[in-house]
Formats: structure tokens, C-alpha cells, sequence
């Protein structure tokens, strides 16, 4: 029972530490660049996952006299579940009952900001390999002609991919595939907290 309510208490906290990155993006996802998004939801979600996740477990493990790898990956992974199912309802209620135009927007601003720069960037060296003489005019011309069309043809997937609006289904498979990841992620904690307990 005291295992059961340690997990439930955890998972609810990690749960709302996970919460406050959909929060974070509605409010300042339409000003934000990709290094800042980079920045936020790679590396601070990565180091605030892995603090919090095993700060939980080496609590846990000074109540047990043995502590095996077995039982830290099963704390590591019930409370990773039940902080992203709060994840999931808290996108649930936000993007899809509350503000699901404004996350339509968010989704289609963020991608059509990565297609500009990753086009950006490969017409700048396909500038630079034409000026430099590595290719001529008309292989030139014909590459643009491609990367134009391939632009177009992007865009027009992005404008199209919620033309449906969001499904719910979507934020449940985001939820079982970050349920894969975390297997991974507590697979690496439960190794470094065996190695703890074993010194």
C-alpha cells in the first residue's frame, strides 16, 4: 500500500512537471525559435526527466534493506506512466477541449519555421556551389525548380495535416510512444542506481 501511494504521489508530481511544457509552449510557442525550443523541450525537459526520476528512486531505495536493478526499473517505470498520463490529460484538455485552433496554429507555425530554414540553408549552398562553379546554370535552375516544388509540396501537407482538427488518438500514440522512450530512459536510471546501491 506505502509502494502503491509513493508511486501514485511521484508519478503526480513528474506528471506536473511534464505538464508545465504544453503550458510553456502555448504561451510563448508563437515567438519562440528553435533554438530556444531546442533549448527548452530537449535539453530542460532531458535534465529536469532525469533529475527528478532519480532523486524519486534513490528515496524510495532507503526504505528497502535490498534494492535490486528489478525493483528500480518497476519504480522508474510506474511512476514515468502515471506522470505521462497527466501529460496526456493535461494535453487532452488543453489542445483538443480548450484551445485546439490555437494548437493548430502553434503546429503549423513551428513546421513551416523548420521547412523555411532547412530550405534556407540548402538554397544557400546550392548559391554557393553555383557561384563557386561546381554545378552550371541549367543543373542550378533545376534544383531550384525542385526544392521550390518540394517547398510547396510541404507546405501544403502541413496546412493539410489537421484539416480534420486533433484527434485524441493522436495525444494516445504520443502517449504509448513516449512510454517506449521512457523504457529506455529507465533502463539507464535503474543501471546507474544499482551501481549506487552496490557501492
Amino acid at each position: 500500500m506505502q509502494d502503491k501511494e509513493f508511486i501514485k504521489n511521484r508519478g503526480l508530481y513528474f506528471g506536473l512537471y511534464l505538464s508545465i511544457f504544453p503550458f510553456f509552449y502555448f504561451v510563448f510557442g508563437e515567438s519562440m525559435s528553435l533554438t530556444t525550443y531546442l533549448v527548452v523541450f530537449w535539453f530542460a525537459w532531458a535534465v529536469g526527466v532525469f533529475y527528478l526520476l532519480f532523486n524519486f528512486v534513490k528515496e524510495r531505495k532507503n526504505t528497502y534493506d535490498l534494492f535490486n536493478f528489478k525493483q528500480a526499473f518497476t519504480s522508474l517505470f510506474l511512476i514515468s506512466a502515471v506522470g505521462l498520463l497527466v501529460l496526456c490529460v493535461t494535453k487532452i484538455m488543453l489542445w483538443k477541449v480548450l484551445y485546439e485552433d490555437k494548437y493548430i496554429q502553434l503546429d503549423q507555425s513551428f513546421y513551416k519555421n523548420i521547412l523555411v530554414t532547412t530550405f534556407n540553408y540548402t538554397n544557400m549552398q546550392l548559391d554557393e556551389a553555383y557561384n563557386e562553379g561546381t554545378i552550371k546554370e541549367d543543373e542550378y535552375n533545376d534544383q531550384l525548380d525542385k526544392l521550390n516544388k518540394q517547398q510547396e509540396e510541404f507546405n501544403l501537407a502541413i496546412t493539410d495535416r489537421w484539416k480534420e482538427g486533433v484527434s485524441i488518438r493522436f495525444f494516445l500514440w504520443q502517449l504509448l510512444n513516449s512510454l517506449f522512450l521512457f523504457v529506455f530512459i529507465n533502463l539507464i536510471l535503474a543501471y546507474f542506481l544499482r551501481k549506487k546501491i552496490i557501492v
